[in-house]
């Protein structure tokens, strides 16, 4: 349930008009396909056929449910609901992200791919500040 709701903050992040904190959508769009691809084949691995026929539509009827309510014009929300909004999109990535990448006592690679993907987006993120 709390990836349905998480998908669905993403999508409405995206839909978002005007919404400064995603800018540029690009760079966060790609960053969230990363991370879906990287959490399906999570699930794929835990809950098998299950998660296959079933989960993966409900996650994705979470996220276009999140981007329709982003596209309605009568649905605006709060410059400060629209904060908790992407610090639960931030939260919830980087938990799934250290619980998958770091590893656990027989993955020690996952320090490596993790750091550099850590030092890769970091750099392409202080490239497109105002300042940089």
């Amino acid at each position: 349930m709390s990836f349905i709701v998480l998908n669905a903050a993403i999508g409405y992040a995206v839909a978002s008009p005007g919404d400064r904190a995603v800018e540029p959508l690009w760079l966060f769009a790609v960053a969230m396909g990363l991370h879906f691809l990287a959490n399906d084949h999570s699930l794929v691995e835990h809950h098998g056929e299950r998660y296959q026929r079933i989960g993966r539509w409900l996650l994705v009827a979470g996220l276009i449910t999140g981007w329709l309510i982003g596209t309605l014009p009568a649905v605006e929300i709060r410059p400060e609901i629209l904060a908790l909004v992407l610090a639960y999109i931030a939260g919830g990535t980087i938990m799934n992200i250290l619980r998958h990448e770091l590893p656990d006592t027989d993955r020690s690679g996952d320090v490596v791919a993790f750091a550099t993907a850590a030092t890769v987006y970091g750099a392409l993120l202080l490239s497109l500040s105002p300042g940089g």
